[in-house]
């Protein structure tokens, strides 16, 4: 729900990281990153060693190609040490994704928190409350008619 109510309007590719970007040519997972947001890879399926490159290069990316990257893997939930790169991975893209949305979703000139912890705090109850509200809305808590 978060992702279509960011990228409604857009028509442009939101996988894409152009590579005269600035940020781009210093990017070292930028292919994973486009290839795990177009669908093209699964986060469990790549390399850790790759996914470890690729996560300091979150920090270029906007809201909605943090939530391309996280809505495939929200179902991913492991503790084995095997998948330590995989999970500091999506703790990364949370950090990121959380840390963004308030500013994405500002109006008019409300202040934004100054501490990053704020920042995060408040983006993780934008993504609740978008949640919630599409949950409602779709029939979530209601009895199934007969």
């Amino acid at each position: 729900e978060m992702l279509r109510i960011l990228t409604s309007g857009v028509e442009k590719d939101i996988a894409d990281i152009p590579k005269a970007h600035a940020a781009a040519r210093r990017m070292l997972g930028r292919t994973l990153l486009i290839r795990l947001m177009r669908n093209e890879a699964e986060l469990k399926s790549c390399m850790e060693n790759d996914v470890a490159a690729a996560q300091s290069d979150l920090r270029f990316l906007t809201a909605e190609q943090l939530l391309l990257l996280r809505v495939p893997t929200l179902s991913f939930a492991t503790e084995a040490g095997s998948h330590s790169a995989r999970i500091s991975f999506l703790e990364a893209v949370d950090r990121q994704l959380f840390s963004k949305l308030p500013g994405r979703c500002r109006r008019g000139g409300a202040a934004l928190p100054e501490k990053l912890e704020h920042l995060h705090a408040t983006g993780l109850r934008i993504a609740l409350a978008v949640g919630a509200a599409a949950s409602l809305r779709d029939g979530w808590g209601r009895a199934p008619s007969s």
